[in-house]
């Protein structure tokens, strides 16, 4: 019988449940939100934590599990379950693909992470370039839509954080128009102190959770 832990979809987990049995076939498989993994352990996921969480973030509060963001290298996803690429996998799910498959997309997603101080909305200088980065690639490739999504850690209230995350998003869509980016082009998005990319609990001022994603697809 299948024992899964089945983690909320508004929590970035990188801590997951394992089922060790599956019609007699033993294999590791673990839940998060509407993903399921075969076969990746969670220490080598939070092992490679900046690699992941892009992806996880995607499939947790965008489109999920349509293949607009592909997995780190090395991984494979076909549809809501995620393999390690070159590993066949039994499953008591149907796969009509071989797990080595390459997922065909008309286009992915580039996102960039923006950081802030404790409690402020100024970008950093040493953050600056990110958004740049950011603005050169949206010049190329020229999408017809760019998401700002802005975010907190949990320290404060709800509302503070919601106000806060509003700022950061709003700090870095003028930067992006003063890089260049047309504004007509940004949405700007804020979550306050909820989808945390570092599950913590409350009165936490993890770095990583006082973000902004730059979100755009490339063609």
């Amino acid at each position: 019988m299948k024992n899964k832990l089945l983690l909320s979809t508004t929590c970035l987990a990188l801590c997951m449940g394992v089922l060790t049995l599956s019609s007699g076939t033993a294999h590791a498989q673990q839940e998060m939100g509407s993903l399921t993994f075969y076969d990746i352990p969670a220490s080598e996921i939070e092992a490679h934590h900046n690699e992941w969480v892009v992806f996880m973030e995607y499939n947790l509060h965008r489109k999920q599990c349509q293949g607009y963001q592909l997995p780190p290298a090395g991984y494979v996803a076909h549809g809501c379950n995620v393999y390690r690429a070159n590993t066949s996998v039994a499953t008591t799910e149907t796969v009509t693909e071989p797990a080595t498959a390459v997922v065909t997309q008309s286009a992915s997603v580039s996102s960039y992470a923006i950081h802030f101080a404790n409690d402020k909305s100024k970008i950093p200088a040493n953050e600056l370039s990110i958004v740049g980065q950011a603005a050169q690639e949206i010049e190329k490739d020229n999408p017809s839509s760019v998401v700002v999504s802005g975010y907190t850690s949990t320290t404060g209230g709800v509302a503070l954080n919601q106000a806060l995350s509003e700022r950061r998003a709003k700090a870095v869509a003028d930067a992006l128009v003063a890089d260049g980016v047309n504004a007509s082009i940004i949405t700007q998005e804020a979550f306050g102190k909820t989808h945390l990319a570092v599950p913590t609990g409350d009165n936490d001022k993890m770095p990583a959770n006082r973000r902004a994603l730059i979100q755009f697809n490339n063609n």
